[in-house]
């Protein structure tokens, strides 16, 4: 499945400031229902990300101490802390009630999933990512997450391990799913698209199975590297909204995938990743 057809075009993000509310985990709607509420009227305000993820008090009740360390950011104990912030499958979404969905016929728009590959490479807690082939007809030479649309009956995590499978490789049995986001719309809204979290352990990557119809390339990015300030670049548009730009790895990592980086770093390094997205409402 052709990862065009529901790769958001980034103009796109400046349709709902808003929407970066997505990545705000299960552990934290209560505080993102209470932020839109004040947001209903108070629609000026200057506000920062990190209200939409982080509690502003300490969880005592369990240690962070792992994800204070690069090299155990992808640890079990970690991982298991992530589990606990992210989605499960089973858990209801009402998809009408996201802010970034509102006025949108949400019954028209095409069930989607991408899978966020964490892994160890060279021993190193990394992200794992594709290039898009040159021979597509949109977006070619991008760098993207694995996705494609969900077929009939399909769920998320399902078509997301389906198309890792078929555009690198990697086999479902290898992969441990952590959790989920909330679903956000593709292009044009024709699409829902929702991110899958996984660990997939250590990755040869000279070893991975390439669909070169789709996928021209894998690469990895350190995630100390990721966190690293001096490759956080920023792109402000209609300086209503500025998001962060990776630099510094083998490709730059870009729209719609830097989006959804950011919310993974948020979520399995959140006292390691500093960047903040800035909306001016």
């Amino acid at each position: 499945m052709q990862y065009s057809a529901i790769r958001p075009a980034y103009s796109l993000l400046l349709d709902r400031l808003n929407f970066i509310v997505l990545f705000v985990s299960r552990r934290h709607s209560s505080l993102c229902r209470a932020v839109l509420s004040a947001d209903h009227h108070h629609r000026h305000r200057r506000c920062r990300d990190g209200l939409f993820l982080r509690s502003t008090a300490k969880d005592t009740s369990t240690s962070d101490s792992s994800s204070r360390r690069f090299s155990d950011v992808l640890s079990e104990s970690n991982r298991q802390r992530c589990r606990r912030d992210l989605l499960d499958e089973g858990d209801p979404v009402d998809v009408k009630q996201l802010p970034w969905l509102r006025g949108r016929n949400v019954e028209l728009m095409k069930p989607a999933a991408v899978l966020i590959p964490l892994c160890l490479v060279d021993n190193q807690p990394s992200v794992l990512f594709t290039l898009r082939s040159h021979n597509l007809p949109t977006h070619k030479g991008e760098v993207s997450f694995p996705g494609g649309k969900m077929e009939t009956n399909e769920k998320a995590v399902d078509a997301a391990l389906r198309e890792v499978e078929e555009e690198i490789g990697l086999k479902s049995d290898a992969i441990e799913v952590l959790g989920m986001m909330r679903p956000m719309p593709g292009k044009s809204y024709e699409f829902l698209v929702t991110p899958v979290v996984s660990y997939c352990g250590i990755i040869d990557i000279e070893k991975l199975v390439l669909n070169h119809g789709e996928v021209s390339e894998v690469f990895a990015a350190s995630i100390e590297s990721l966190c690293c300030e001096k490759n956080i670049q920023y792109t402000t548009f209609e300086k209503k909204m500025s998001l962060p730009v990776f630099v510094g790895h083998k490709h730059r990592i870009w729209g719609l995938t830097a989006v959804l980086l950011h919310g993974v770093l948020k979520v399995i390094a959140p006292d390691l990743y500093n960047a903040k997205i800035q909306l001016n409402y």
